[in-house]
């Protein structure tokens, strides 16, 4: 596999334009979003059987345990006869599909009151959300955030995806990484050490308090904080959830590669600058940064807890219980008890090690899904509970 020639095309483009190198974050926009190429636009696979399972493509419990949190939001907002929930990079409607149902079986006051909108950029995706969500009303479409949101603004896996500038520590000098086309050797992409494309890209560690090591690479993802001043210009009142893989600086800052990632078919690789527009890239969020820029945009921190910890506190465990008394086969069933510990798996790379974000404007909580985990059983005793039930039934 090689370069989508829509995307090496632009890169090539650009480069001369810019006269012989590009930020990476030039070359990521290009690579995830070309209209004609780009990964998000043209090649996106998600599931199973995609590239990679995002926690609403592993189980609909993951969307109906948020329908039960913004439930609650909707309560401490009194309740409106209209609330909003914009969701942004929706995929493919899974999560909104999983939300909107439980909503409608089982939150019937807060589910008439619910006005759904997708944010999208990719036109192949939102083919797939009108499809799925068709039997849904009051689901609606936009480019961009709308100018006034009273409710909740979503996103999973969404900050992950914006473009990144790569830097690294050289003789005590923060430096950006460039990528260059090469005709060499039957053309490559290269990296190639520059300074600072963007002054903001000097102060940006010292505000955290952070150094990097000689030799560390690291990503900065200024779109992040552009995107929290953004989400709090729209929200009038409520509450914004955002569920990404990342960390405070202090603790994500520490990798001396950084954790910029390509995706395909399942398998994670460093080596980012191949096959670009077929492989999804992501680097981990600087949730230091949001909580800041927040904080700055006139939005209060609720909360950062662990995705493990947030869904244990809406009640997993209540849904993993719930498995024996199903109907289906005993095979159905676990496919769907693993896929529940899943969502709440600890590990480093598991989904439970993503992290939930809560802010809020013009109200407060406390919310559920924020509340001790003491409180419920911890994921390794549920664990050890079904384990012996199942030893039982044999």
């Amino acid at each position: 596999m090689s370069h989508d020639p829509h995307v090496l095309a632009e890169l090539k483009r650009r480069q001369t334009e810019r006269g012989g190198r590009l930020t990476f974050a030039e070359v990521m926009e290009i690579a995830l979003y070309h209209p004609h190429g780009g990964y998000y636009t043209t090649h996106v696979a998600l599931g199973p059987e995609g590239d990679f399972v995002t926690a609403p493509e592993e189980s609909p419990t993951f969307g109906a345990l948020l329908a039960r949190q913004t439930a609650q939001c909707w309560a401490l907002l009194g309740r409106p006869a209209r609330f909003a929930v914009v969701e942004q990079g929706g995929g493919r409607g899974t999560l909104a599909a999983a939300f909107l149902t439980h909503a409608r079986d089982y939150l019937p006051d807060f589910a008439a009151a619910l006005r759904y909108t997708l944010v999208d950029r990719s036109p192949r995706l939102i083919t797939e959300q009108r499809a799925r969500l068709a039997p849904f009303p009051h689901v609606t479409w936009a480019d961009a955030l709308p100018a006034e949101v009273e409710g909740v603004i979503l996103s999973n896996e969404l900050v992950d995806a914006f473009p990144v500038h790569v830097v690294v520590m050289r003789h005590g000098e923060l430096r950006e990484r460039y990528v260059v086309w090469e005709e060499e050797f039957g053309g490559a992409l290269v990296w190639q050490d520059g300074p600072l494309s963007n002054p903001l890209l000097g102060g940006y560690f010292n505000v955290l308090g952070v150094t990097l090591a000689e030799g560390q690479l690291a990503e900065v993802n200024l779109a992040a904080g552009e995107w929290m001043h953004a989400v709090a210009r729209a929200l009038t009142r409520g509450f914004v959830i955002t569920i990404d893989f990342g960390n405070l600086a202090k603790h994500l800052f520490t990798r001396p590669a950084g954790t910029l990632l390509a995706y395909y078919r399942q398998r994670a690789s460093d080596d980012v600058l191949a096959d670009l527009g077929w492989r999804d890239l992501i680097a981990h969020v600087d949730f230091s940064t949001l909580v800041r820029e927040g904080k700055r945009a006139g939005l209060a921190p609720l909360g950062l807890v662990t995705q493990h910890h947030f869904l244990l506190d809406l009640g997993l465990e209540g849904f993993l219980y719930a498995l024996d008394t199903l109907p289906g086969t005993l095979d159905e069933a676990a496919a769907a008890r693993r896929a529940l510990l899943a969502l709440i798996d600890p590990d480093p790379d598991g989904l439970g090690d993503a992290k939930v974000l809560v802010q809020a404007k013009g109200v407060e909580g406390p919310l559920d899904g924020l509340t001790p985990t003491a409180r419920r059983p911890n994921a390794e005793t549920v664990e050890r509970e079904l384990l012996a039930k199942e030893q039982e039934r044999q």
